[in-house]
C-alpha cells in the first residue's frame, strides 16, 4: 500500500482576513434589506412622486449590492473559505470540494507588489492562462516562493525582493496584532477610541463657556472624528516609521542571503524582539509628546471650529472671484465675547438651507439702510431702520447693494482670506 504524499506546508488566510470577510457579507446582507425596501416602498408607497423616488434608490442601491456581492464571492469568499497546500513540485488551492492544482514547471510569469504596513498580493499565472492570486492576508505565504525557487532555481534572484517584502510583511502583521493583546491592546483602545471622545467632550465643554455653542452634541461628534482623523495619522505615522526602522534591514539581509544561493540562517527571517521592545520604548515617549502637541493646538487654536470654503460667485463688494479659498472662523458667530463679529467682516449666514456669504453692515443698535424689494430691472429702495438686539445687517448679494437683517443665530462664523486671522483673532 503506497504512503499518501504529504505536503511539505498548509497555509490560511490569517483570522482578522475571515472575520472581515464575514462582516463584509454582514454588510451585504444590510444592502439586500434596504434594496428590499425600496422595492416594496416603489410598490406600495401612498403617492406617485414617492415612489418615484424609492424607484431612484432601488437603482442605486442595487449597483451598490451587485458590486459588492461580486467582491464577497469572487474575492474575499474564496481566499477566506481556501486551504494552501504546498507541495515540491505543485501548489494545490483546496476550497470546499474543490481543488485547483498549479504545477510550478507550468509557471509562465510570477508577480506581486507589497507595500509596507499597507499590504499588497503576490501569485502567478500559468501558461494556460490561469491566474492564482493571494493577499498578504496569507500567513507564511514566502513559503509558496521557497517551495517555488527550490523546484526552479533560475527563479532565486527574481524573487528575493518579492520574497522578503512577505516576510517582513508578516512580521508587521503579527507586530501590529500584539497591539490589540494585553497590556498593549488595553493602551491601543484608549488612545485610539477613547481620548478622542474624551477629550473632544472636554473641549466643546471649555468652548460653552467662552461663546456661543449652537449645537453641542453635534459639534461634539463633529470633534471627535477630526481628532480621531489626527490620532489615527499620527499613529500611521509612527507605525510607518518604526516598521520601516525594525523591518528594514531584516529586508536587506534576506535579499542579500537568498539571492547569493547560500543556506539561510534561522535567525535572518526572525523578528529581534529585544531590539523591538527597546525601540517602542525609546518611541513612547516621542508618540506621547507628539499626541499632546495635537491636542494641545486643538485646544490653544480651537482647530475643531475651523473649516474652509471656495467662492463660487464674483463678489466685487467683498473682493473676492470664483474659486478663491476662505477659512471659516465658526467661533465668530455673535457679536460680543472673545471673538466678536465687526462691522466689516465677511459673514457665512444659513436662510431656509441655503448658505450665503456677506458683509456685515450694522451691529445691534446700529442704524442700516434695509433694502426693499424694487421692480425687476432697477436697484432695491432702502430705508434706514436700527437693528434689533440679537440681529446684525448684512449685505448679502454679490453686488452689495441689498441689506438685510440677519438672526445671529443663522451666523455660521467669519470668512477670512488668511489663516493667520484665525489663529490670531482673539482679543
Amino acid at each position: 500500500m503506497s504512503e499518501v504524499e504529504q505536503p511539505l506546508h498548509t497555509l490560511e488566510y490569517r483570522r482578522w482576513f475571515k472575520s472581515l470577510t464575514w462582516f463584509h457579507m454582514a454588510f451585504c446582507t444590510f444592502f439586500a434589506g434596504v434594496f428590499l425596501y425600496a422595492v416594496h416602498g416603489s410598490v406600495f408607497a401612498p403617492t406617485p412622486e414617492m415612489r418615484t423616488g424609492f424607484l431612484g434608490s432601488i437603482l442605486m442601491i442595487g449597483m451598490l449590492l451587485g458590486l459588492h456581492l461580486v467582491f464577497f464571492f469572487k474575492f474575499f469568499h474564496p481566499r477566506a473559505t481556501s486551504k494552501f497546500h504546498v507541495y515540491a513540485d505543485r501548489l494545490e488551492v483546496e476550497t470546499g470540494k474543490r481543488r485547483r492544482i498549479a504545477p510550478y514547471s507550468e509557471i509562465l510569469k510570477v508577480y506581486g507588489q507589497v507595500l509596507p504596513v499597507i499590504g499588497g498580493n503576490f501569485g502567478f499565472i500559468l501558461k494556460s492562462g490561469e491566474v492564482f492570486g493571494f493577499t498578504t492576508g496569507l500567513r507564511d505565504g514566502a513559503l509558496i516562493l521557497d517551495a517555488l525557487v527550490a523546484h526552479s532555481p533560475e527563479r532565486r534572484e527574481g524573487l528575493a525582493e518579492l520574497r522578503a517584502a512577505l516576510i517582513v510583511r508578516d512580521h508587521a502583521t503579527d507586530r501590529t496584532g500584539e497591539f490589540f493583546r494585553g497590556g498593549r491592546g488595553l493602551f491601543t483602545c484608549l488612545n485610539l477610541f477613547v481620548v478622542p471622545v474624551v477629550f473632544a467632550a472636554y473641549l466643546v465643554g471649555r468652548q460653552g463657556h467662552s461663546f456661543s455653542v449652537p449645537d453641542p452634541r453635534s459639534l461634539v461628534g463633529h470633534t471627535t472624528y477630526g481628532i480621531s482623523l489626527a490620532v489615527y495619522s499620527l499613529v500611521f505615522f509612527f507605525v510607518v516609521t518604526l516598521n520601516g526602522i525594525l523591518d528594514f534591514p531584516i529586508q536587506e539581509r534576506l535579499v542579500e542571503e537568498f539571492s547569493r544561493g547560500g543556506r539561510e540562517k534561522p535567525e535572518s527571517r526572525a523578528r529581534n524582539l529585544e531590539f523591538e521592545k527597546s525601540m517602542l520604548r525609546d518611541a513612547l515617549p516621542i508618540y506621547l509628546f507628539a499626541l499632546a502637541t495635537i491636542l494641545g493646538a486643538y485646544n490653544r487654536f480651537d482647530l475643531n471650529l475651523l473649516s474652509v470654503t471656495q467662492v463660487t460667485a464674483e463678489a466685487p463688494h467683498l473682493g473676492l472671484s470664483p474659486g478663491q479659498l476662505l477659512w471659516i472662523d465658526e467661533r465668530a458667530n455673535r457679536v460680543g465675547g472673545p471673538h466678536s463679529l465687526h462691522e466689516g467682516d465677511k459673514v457665512i449666514f444659513q436662510k431656509s438651507e441655503v448658505v450665503y456669504l456677506g458683509k456685515l453692515v450694522g451691529v445691534p443698535g446700529a442704524v442700516a439702510k434695509l433694502s426693499e424689494p424694487g421692480e425687476p430691472g432697477r436697484k432695491p429702495a432702502s430705508s434706514e431702520v436700527t437693528v434689533e438686539p440679537g440681529k446684525i445687517a448684512v449685505r448679502s448679494n454679490p453686488e452689495g447693494d441689498r441689506t438685510e437683517i440677519v438672526d445671529q443665530t443663522a451666523v455660521r462664523g467669519r470668512a477670512v482670506e488668511n489663516l493667520r486671522d484665525f489663529i490670531y483673532s482673539r482679543e
